[in-house]
């Protein structure tokens, strides 16, 4: 994570270190430590349901490509406000 910081940064330290102190922090307030402590299933099974996610394969450094499918998550209770304005049609002639 440090090396992730410096890169981001350009390799300068104290900006590096500030970085990295409000990701600890981020996490912190969060509460990630606590769920990943002890999940709450229930929400896990939620977002399970609401994001379907299936790994379609692999790079060349073997990494999972996966393929995420978005539209029931925001097609629930916020439907007109997520949804892309429809493309253009070009008429061919």
């Amino acid at each position: 994570m440090q090396l992730r910081n410096l890169q981001g940064d350009k390799y300068d330290a104290d900006k590096a270190v500030r970085r990295l102190i409000e990701s600890l922090q981020w996490r912190r307030d969060l509460g990630l430590v606590e769920f990943l402590a002890s999940p709450d299933e229930a929400l896990i099974k939620k977002s399970r349901v609401l994001r379907p996610r299936h790994i379609v394969g692999f790079d060349k450094r073997q990494r999972p490509l996966m393929f995420e499918r978005l539209g029931h998550f925001f097609s629930s209770s916020a439907a007109g406000r997520w949804r892309l304005p429809a493309a253009p049609t070009l008429a061919l002639n």
